[in-house]
């Protein structure tokens, strides 16, 4: 695709949506930061951002409610203002619109994270599973 030219397709997981997905305007690749949003959320919460087990609530919140943290889980003013800047609801607002994932990955969130190692396999995975074994406990 064009980076102006959008996409009208309907699809995915209803709580990784964004909200030009939903209102059927025409969308770009800023939902992929959206979704990049909501999965991060997920892993450091627990649950995506909008969840219910209702579709039809899911939606309506993912279009008109503000993004919200739980208070049980303490997450860094870094990392909020990552969610909330990818997960910003208007795409032509949303981190990553200006310069891509480059703006996404130089945010302060991200400053201890040396990309190019992590590419080139040199930093070592904090667990690493045992492929012949049982590893749900």
């Amino acid at each position: 695709m064009d980076m102006n030219e959008f996409a009208y397709s309907f699809c995915g997981s209803p709580e990784y949506m964004a909200p030009e997905m939903l209102l059927k305007v025409g969308h770009t690749y800023t939902v992929d930061y959206y979704c990049l949003g909501a999965l991060l959320y997920e892993f450091v919460t627990g649950l995506p951002p909008y969840y219910s087990h209702n579709t039809d609530v899911i939606y309506e919140s993912i279009l008109s409610e503000d993004l919200s943290f739980p208070e049980h889980i303490k997450l860094s003013s870094e990392l909020k203002d990552l969610l909330q800047r990818l997960l910003e609801k208007h795409p032509m607002n949303r981190m990553g619109i200006r310069s891509g994932i480059k703006e996404i990955f130089l945010h302060p969130w991200f400053k201890k994270i040396n990309f190019k190692d992590l590419l080139e396999h040199k930093i070592p995975p904090p667990i690493k599973p045992d492929i012949l074994a049982f590893n749900f406990d």
